[in-house]
Formats: C-alpha cells, structure tokens, sequence
C-alpha cells in the first residue's frame, strides 16, 4: 500500500462509512506485497450467515430494580456476529450515527492509542454516513486470533446511486473487551509516533508513524529533502522499502516512482504484510539525482539508499504494548 499518509485516515475511515464498521483492507495496486508466515488463526463461523437485520424482540419485565441491573450489566456483544448485526440494525433502523459508533462499538483499545481523535472521526463519518443505504448483509467468514482478536469478513448489500443493487465485500477488525467485542479500527493494536528532524543539508529519512496490526505493520514516513538537488525515487528498477523488525525483513516494492524536488518533503506510507515485531529500522533503495527534466545526472550510478533507525528516544507518545 503506498499513500499520502495525510491522506491514509480519509481513505481508511471511507472504508467505514458504508457499512458503519470499516476497519477494511484497501489494497493499492502501485505496491506489491511480499508476504511473511501468517499466524495461526481458528475460526469462529465459517458458514455463510445472512441477516437482513430485522429488529430483534425481547421481552420487558418490571419485576425488580435487580433484574433491570443486571440487565444493564450483562454482555451485550458475546460475538462478532453480534456487533455487526447489531450496527446493521441501527443502519437500518437509521438510529445510527457517528457518536454512537464511536461511544457504543468502537474499542477502548483504539480510544487509548490515540492515533485518530473522536472529533476526526466523527466529523469525517458523520458527513457521509448515510451515503448507500443498507440493504442486507451476509457474513462469510469470523476468524479468531489468540481468543481475543478477530477478522469477520462479509458482503453488504446496498442501494446504489442508480437505485441498483451493489455488494461490497469487507474485511473488519475486532477485539475482545470485558467479554464484549468491540471495533478495532484499522486492525491497529499499537501505535508509535517517531518524530526527528534532518538538521544536515543532505536527504534523508525522517518522521514515521509506525501502526502495529492485526494483518501486519504499516508505516508513515518522510524523506526530506534538505538539498538544492532533485532526486526521483525509482528510475530504472522500481523502488524497494524494506522493513527490518525484531522477528525479521519484509519488503514493498513500488509500482510507480515518484519525484523529489529539491528543499522538498515527500510523505508515503507502507504497508507490510504479515509483518512482526519490534521496528528497528526502515531502509529505501533506488533513490537517483536527477536534473530539472527528470533525467539521471549519473547514467552508471546505482542510485542511493537511506535508511530510518527507529530508536525509543525518538517516539512522542510511547503507545501500551
């Protein structure tokens, strides 16, 4: 995956906005992947469920002050499935909105790594949350990671803007809480700022936001460009980010190739599948001088690599492993 990441939570929470859930993949075609061994993973339902998220009934009783306690106090999400179904009546309902999503589905866990704020979050569902009426929705697949993680993929049917029928597959994120599933928005379980300046006149490496997920490692990162020189990234053979982490190396390899204009920024972000562990470091190969035209100053030269050390003293707000 390769984006501007100012952009990475716009296109990411668009993920949520039509089925209310959305901590979706979004697989860009100018990166390939290698991937690394998958953990293991048991599943919770493999068989195909429709809902079309009829209200359920349930039966009111005014007997004590007790059983109305305990009726407030008892698991209200026991599954996966139950989280979805539950939103999808809501949406259905059209008693759904943003801060109820985020009051009543999203996850402590996100709340407190604090990489999206509850106004940035309300503010970008809250315009577009009633775009592509819900329909139905089936779900194809709850996988269960470690008892208290889980990935639940589905289709949802809405109404287009033709009025026709579309599906929309969907892949979400869940962990378990006080024995209540809530969203894990993003698939994200740890999350790091590392903030450094370049104070040399050269180019390098700088700024990085490191998301731990469910599904692997995503990182934000900026080369400055200190010089009054330009630099592509790729010219002959694509560009390769190659991540090393504590539990191994997992590279991307961009498709397209971008420029770098002298006393510049270039931002991007990586996703690296199936990645582990502790980061240590971020290297970015087949970066060139080129002149105002786009052409390589030095046709033999094997182009420049500069690397991002991730050190501890450099992260801004030290995420709960």
């Amino acid at each position: 995956m390769i984006i501007k990441y100012k952009k990475f939570f716009c296109l990411l929470v668009a993920l949520l906005l039509s089925t209310a859930v959305g901590c979706g993949n979004n697989n860009d075609s100018a990166i390939s992947q290698t991937s690394a061994p998958s953990s293991s993973i048991s599943s919770e339902n493999s068989n195909l469920i429709e809902d079309t998220a009829s209200p359920s009934t349930s039966e009111t009783t005014t007997e004590s002050s007790t059983e109305n306690e305990e009726e407030k106090n008892k698991v209200k999400y026991p599954t996966v499935k139950s989280v979805i179904d539950s939103i999808m009546q809501e949406k259905k309902a059209k008693t759904l909105n943003a801060k109820v999503l985020w009051n009543e589905y999203i996850s402590q866990t996100t709340k407190d790594l604090n990489f999206m704020s509850e106004t940035f979050f309300i503010d970008t569902v809250s315009d577009n949350l009633e775009k592509s009426p819900y329909i139905s929705h089936k779900i194809e697949d709850i996988e269960i990671i470690d008892d208290n993680k889980a990935i639940a993929k589905y289709k949802v049917t809405v109404s287009g803007s033709n009025g026709a029928e579309e599906k929309i597959d969907y892949t979400d994120y869940f962990i378990k809480e006080d024995d209540n599933w809530k969203i894990l928005l993003l698939g994200v379980t740890s999350f790091d700022n590392y903030l450094s300046k370049s104070e040399s006149d050269d180019i390098k490496a700088t700024n990085a936001r490191v998301y731990t997920c469910i599904s692997g490692i995503q990182v934000d990162f900026t080369i400055s460009n200190k010089t009054q020189k330009n630099y592509r990234l790729g010219l002959n053979e694509s560009p390769v980010i190659e991540l090393t982490t504590s539990e191994g190396t997992y590279t991307v390899t961009y498709n397209n190739m971008y420029n770098i204009p002298k006393s510049s920024d270039f931002e991007s972000s990586c996703f690296f599948k199936d990645a582990i562990g502790t980061v240590k470091s971020l290297k970015i190969t087949n970066l060139f001088e080129v002149d105002d035209n786009g052409a390589p100053k030095d046709e033999n030269s094997d182009g420049k690599t500069i690397t991002k050390k991730f050190n501890s003293d450099d992260i801004i707000n030290k995420s709960k492993k």
